[in-house]
């Protein structure tokens, strides 16, 4: 990946510092493929609990 897919929001995941380190350190428990699926279902049921449809596209205010 470039450095801008690198830090592009469809690339983010937040997540506190332990966590980062954890899932960065072990490649084996937490591949890549795994972590866009965990991305996807989240941003799924939060789209669903706040009543957006599936194809809503995130934007945060002033941007």
């Amino acid at each position: 990946m470039t450095s801008k897919q690198r830090s592009s929001i469809e690339n983010a995941i937040w997540l506190c510092q332990n966590d980062t380190k954890a899932i960065d350190d072990d490649v084996v428990e937490w591949p890549t493929p795994r972590l866009h699926d965990i991305k996807r279902d989240h941003e799924r049921t939060i789209r669903s609990k706040l009543g957006m449809p599936g194809n809503a596209v995130w934007s945060a205010p002033g941007i």
